[in-house]
């Protein structure tokens, strides 16, 4: 499904009785505001489930401890003639691009194959988040890169983009559907659009209830011991 199919099937179907909707469409004024509650109903499902998870490679370097996981860091987007590897350490390419889509770091891998602790003060090999999107490392002469394993989030959704894809499993698109047309009602003060905000609320729940309870989602994901081969690190 992509952003357009997204806002013709809420059209139809639960955004149909809004003010929103005119003709089985979300009107053109509207859109930005439908498109806002799909992005917030994204975020809502990758929090609550571990849809996608994702990895990035870090080089490490001498004298720096602080990595903030920003793709302001990514080497795609390194400037100027001289290569300043000690600004520019996300290592990714254009056509695998880190797009600052890190919810929550969950392990992280040096290229000695050993997995390295989280957080903890005493360990000599941990490493620390104290942010979402930020490590603190001690360097290590025999360690050249990490690999950090994270919880993904959805790319955001831009409503002058169409085609682009709403990446979630078949059996929660339900839930995505229930979940925006909460948030678009609970925007409005009427008897009629509370009643159908807390119905729409409860349909979410009870999708995401049946979901856990029949373990029918699991991550996206890679195997951890091919992960440096596969990028190029061994």
């Amino acid at each position: 499904m992509n952003l357009q199919e997204c806002l013709d099937v809420l059209a139809r179907g639960k955004l149909s009785n809004l003010s929103l909707v005119s003709n089985g469409k979300v009107l053109e004024e509207a859109i930005p505001k439908v498109v806002d509650a799909i992005n917030e109903s994204l975020l809502r499902l990758h929090t609550q489930l571990p849809i996608k998870e994702n990895s990035l490679i870090v080089e490490l370097y001498e004298g720096r401890t602080e990595y903030p996981l920003t793709s302001e860091h990514s080497v795609r987007n390194a400037k100027g003639s001289i290569y300043d590897g000690f600004d520019y350490y996300i290592m990714d390419t254009e056509a695998n691009p880190f797009v600052d889509d890190i919810l929550v770091i969950q392990e992280v891998w040096d290229d000695l194959d050993r997995e390295r602790p989280l957080n903890d003060p005493i360990h000599p090999l941990a490493v620390f988040t104290p942010e979402p999107n930020f490590i603190s490392v001690n360097y290590s002469p025999d360690v050249r890169v990490l690999n950090v394993i994270y919880r993904a989030k959805h790319i955001i959704l831009t409503p002058d983009n169409f085609t682009d894809k709403v990446d979630i499993p078949s059996n929660l698109i339900g839930a995505l559907l229930s979940y925006t047309a909460y948030l678009l009602y609970s925007d409005l003060n009427t008897e009629i659009a509370v009643q159908n905000s807390q119905k729409y609320f409860a349909e979410y729940q009870n999708i995401i209830q049946e979901v856990i309870q029949n373990g029918t989602i699991a991550p996206d994901k890679l195997a951890n011991g091919i992960k440096f081969f596969n990028r190029g690190w061994v």
